[in-house]
């Protein structure tokens, strides 16, 4: 990597973090891969939320 943790990782930042686009980034990301599933009914929208990360964290 060419550049520390330091530098991109909320971990390693100060208390006094001027910016939550960390946060904000991520929210954005897990809206963004629930989003079709939204327009559904909410029980097969939640257990189909619930494999799609339950599979994306096996894979990892």
């Amino acid at each position: 990597m060419s550049k520390s943790p330091k530098h991109w990782t909320k971990a390693f930042f100060g208390c006094q973090c001027k910016s939550d686009m960390v946060d904000n980034d991520i929210c954005e990301a897990f809206n963004f891969s629930i989003m079709e599933g939204r327009y559904q009914k909410y029980n097969h929208n939640a257990s189909r939320n619930q494999v799609r990360l339950m599979t994306r964290i096996v894979e990892k």
